[in-house]
């Protein structure tokens, strides 16, 4: 059986959000970012197409896969959760509008940071299509 929090740590070292740090202050906060995490695994798990393994043979309960997966099949998750998490954050409502200052009003474009994200949007889905192209060849 593998542990859900090896995939989970594989995606934190690609991805450096403050969303996934764990508040003090806010009890709830690690069930929220664990519900999070299941949400993006649980992508990443429809994306990868033709695995070895039963991958949805799991327990999000109990946090861990039926199966024991190798080092490459929990890289490929960890970039299909990647993938996913670019994406949601590329759609993000707030980023797509516009911000003002009080100071001088001047208005600035979010056009930079979301140029960034389709950026690491597309990259990640080019990585994760290469990863499983070579995935599938090997385990033919």
């Amino acid at each position: 059986m593998t542990p859900y929090d090896i995939v989970y740590k594989a995606f934190l070292a690609e991805v450096k959000d403050d969303l996934y740090v764990v508040n003090e202050n806010f009890p709830e906060s690690e069930a929220m970012i664990i519900d999070d995490l299941t949400s993006l695994l649980n992508k990443a798990v429809v994306r990868f197409s033709y695995p070895r393994l039963n991958l949805r043979d799991k327990d999000d309960e109990a946090q861990e896969f039926a199966v024991d997966l190798d080092l490459e099949e929990i890289e490929i998750l960890a970039t299909g959760m990647v993938a996913a998490w670019a994406r949601r954050e590329l759609y993000n409502i707030d980023i797509l509008t516009q911000t003002m200052t009080t100071k001088d009003f001047n208005s600035y474009s979010q056009a930079p940071h979301i140029n960034a994200l389709i950026r690491t949007a597309n990259d990640a889905d080019k990585r994760l299509k290469r990863m499983l192209i070579k995935y599938s060849i090997k385990n033919k």
